[in-house]
């Protein structure tokens, strides 16, 4: 697999409205609200097959073909610890998303045509600090235990090919080890970002303050390693957890220069991922 990136996808918000948090099904609801679109699709096809072959129609059946495989995280961390952040008393666990994508996909994780997407759900049990973050340069970072933190899948996933991927596309990613950290955003993120925002990069929004990197480890190409792949905020809460909102929306904290995972709710967000 080979290492590719999405420059199309450093297209997150500084300010993000609050309605735009995740929740995908765990104990604990995060505020997103659910597809419940019910309809049914009553167009039968009552077209008879009369040629002569044996062919099942199932034999034409259209794939879900991913070219691409990235992460996010989304989750607080307080006291160095990964933790549960809050909002009008109803808290969100961590989450760690691998994202299987095709070349339609813009980078959006609402798009469950484009993508397939294994949720991990994570807490103390299931990730372990690692010094293999902090050895290849992050502030800290977490292995995931991904036999217990296994949430659930979301997307097309259903409509992977089973004779490539397995009958579960979930219990062939768990055959790989993987783990998130934070820390630096890479170099050549950072550049893509002052390349994008010249005016808000060190003065205006000063992004530079703001950007942080998202740290992957895994050892999908065969061989483990440790990348800043990612780049992200942390967003302001307070003493108990909860959110720290103006007018309904976020507002990033400068922790680029921290030297360390700041108490606050961070996403990190796909740039460089894994070609499939």
């Amino acid at each position: 697999m080979r290492l590719l990136n999405n420059p199309w996808l450093l297209a997150a918000a500084i300010a993000l409205p609050f309605a735009g948090c995740v929740d995908k099904g765990g104990d604990e609801d995060t505020g997103e609200e659910a597809d419940t679109d019910t309809d049914t699709d009553t167009d039968t096809d009552t077209d008879t097959d009369t040629d002569d072959d044996d062919d099942d129609d199932d034999d034409d059946e259209d794939y879900f073909e991913p070219s691409f495989l990235g992460y996010y995280f989304d989750g607080a961390v307080a006291d160095g610890e990964l933790s549960t952040w809050y909002y009008e008393g109803k808290g969100s666990p961590p989450f760690f998303i691998l994202v299987m994508a095709n070349d339609d996909w813009e980078g959006d994780l609402e798009d469950d045509r484009n993508t397939c997407q294994i949720y991990y759900q994570l807490d103390t049990k299931n990730s372990t600090l690692d010094t293999a973050f902090t050895d290849a340069g992050a502030w800290q970072g977490w292995m995931v235990d991904t036999s217990t933190a296994l949430l659930g899948e979301l997307g097309a996933c259903a409509d992977l090919d089973p004779t490539v991927w397995g009958e579960s596309v979930a219990d062939w990613a768990n055959a790989f080890s993987w783990g998130t950290g934070i820390g630096p955003v890479a170099s050549e993120i950072a550049s893509a970002f002052e390349s994008a925002y010249p005016d808000d990069w060190n003065d205006g929004e000063n992004y530079a303050a703001k950007v942080i990197g998202g740290w992957l480890a895994t050892d999908i190409t065969g061989e483990f390693g440790v990348s800043s792949s990612n780049y992200g905020f942390a967003y302001e809460v307070d003493a108990d957890g909860n959110l720290v909102t103006a007018d309904g929306y976020l507002t990033a904290l400068d922790a680029a220069d921290a030297g360390y995972a700041v108490d606050g709710y961070y996403r990190l967000f796909t740039y460089y991922g894994f070609g499939l």
